[in-house]
Order: structure tokens, then sequence, then C-alpha cells
């Protein structure tokens, strides 16, 4: 996902007649951080992983106004995805409220959870079996996405 933020540009010399997104930033960054349910055991488990930030540009004599912050959200159901996207949009509105910003939420490359048929499972744990192999069962799946979630 993607979150814009949009102040107000101005002189470096005068940040007071501006509304730079930096603390904005901070914040967000630590309260989305907070938000992720670290324990793989928990349904409720979710990550937030910061990918990418851009603010302003190399000019020192500007106070930038625009920011970027690009994340990736990882959750075991649709259920945890959907609280995690509400919890995100409500730090998202306090944050930008605190310093007066608009901002602006992209989703891209959403793949839903995938999950194993039990069928099929036994299917592979009785061919195992019967060809003499050690089956090795994780107790929790990898944390990556696929985009195979949607077959």
């Amino acid at each position: 996902m993607a979150i814009y933020l949009s102040g107000k540009a101005c002189h470096a010399a005068e940040p007071g007649n501006g509304i730079n997104p930096a603390l904005a930033i901070a914040d967000i960054i630590r309260g989305l951080e907070a938000m992720g349910v670290k324990d793989t055991g928990s349904p409720q488990f979710s990550m937030v992983t910061p990918v990418h930030l851009k603010m302003g540009t190399k000019a020192y004599a500007i106070s930038p106004g625009e920011a970027a912050l690009h994340y990736t959200l990882r959750t075991w159901s649709v259920e945890a995805m959907e609280s995690e996207k509400s919890n995100l949009k409500n730090c998202l509105i306090s944050v930008c409220d605190r310093y007066q910003l608009s901002h602006r939420i992209e989703w891209v490359e959403y793949f839903p959870a995938t999950r194993n048929d039990a069928h099929c499972n036994q299917l592979i744990s009785n061919a195992a079996e019967r060809s003499g192999l050690a089956l090795i069962e994780k107790k929790h799946p990898y944390t990556f996405g696929e985009d195979f979630g949607w077959f």
C-alpha cells in the first residue's frame, strides 16, 4: 500500500509558513510498527513492513509539503487484514489531523490469504508415508504472500 501525505511547501527559512510532513511520517512509522501482532501463532498475526519512503528533494532552501510512505501488510486471514486496514486508517486520520495534513491511501498488489486444502494435505501425507519419506510440517506458515492466493 502507499500513503500519500499533503501539506504545504515553503521556503526553508520560513518553515512556519508551510506544513512539513516530516513529524507526521515519524509518528505514522511508529504507529504502524506498534500495530503489528508479531506472534505467528495468533489468528490476528500481522506484519506491517515499511518498504519505501519519499519526502521532498535535495533542495535545501525548500521545506517540503509532500511525502509518500509505502508498506507491505501481511496477515493470516482476510478478517485480520480488514482489521489491520481499519486500524491503519484510524492511525493515519489521527496523525494527519494532528499535523494538519491531507492524505490518500492506495492499495496495491493485494493477495488474499492462502489456505491449504485438508484433503490435499492428507493425500500428500499418505504419499510421503507410502514412499518412506519423512514429512516435515511447519508449526506456522511462511509469512510471505503469493499471488496464487487468488486461485
